[in-house]
């Protein structure tokens, strides 16, 4: 019999759209094994998938994405897995991500406004995006703003009008 995992998870603690444990429990319905939640540089829903997995019978394993600069090449994403997620370099390192993250973010919010106030549109509340994130905030964040606000149809739409 063979046994199927997924090793690259988002949930809402990055660009994901359901909680930790609704990815699980998707997972569970998939009939995978295995799985690791992966969001971008946020550890915040490991322990949430974690309990989810225990009660579920799935084993969740520690992951993260984390966004690295490589000579020339400043898009790219390095997988890790089964690491102490509580570790507080770890945990220090990233919260500081996070936070730099968070000030580049509302900046695209601004810029975002900008050309909606020039279309006459109403601007989107950084609030509400932040409320849409329910963890670390971004770029799908805005898009799923700009989505419910029914200025787009989806976050590819997002992306491409709003670089």
């Amino acid at each position: 019999m063979r046994k199927y995992i997924d090793l690259h998870l988002h949930s809402t603690c990055s660009d994901g759209v359901h909680p930790p444990a609704e990815v699980v429990r998707q997972a569970v319905e998939a009939g995978l094994s295995a799985m690791a939640l992966c969001d971008h540089d946020n550890l915040d829903g490991i322990d949430e998938a974690m309990a989810a997995g225990r009660a579920a019978g799935i084993e969740v394993i520690s992951g993260v994405e984390l966004s690295v600069v490589w000579q020339q090449y400043n898009d790219i994403h390095l997988l890790g897995y089964g690491f102490d997620h509580h570790h507080p370099a770890l945990v220090k390192a990233l919260r500081e991500f996070q936070e730099f993250r968070e000030t580049r973010n509302e900046k695209i919010l601004e810029r975002v406004n900008e050309k909606l106030l020039e279309q006459g549109l109403a601007p989107i509340e950084f609030a509400r995006v932040l409320a849409l994130a329910g963890g670390t905030l971004g770029r799908p964040h805005i898009a799923m703003a700009l989505k419910e606000a029914g200025y787009v149809t989806d976050t590819e739409d997002a992306f491409q009008r709003h670089r």
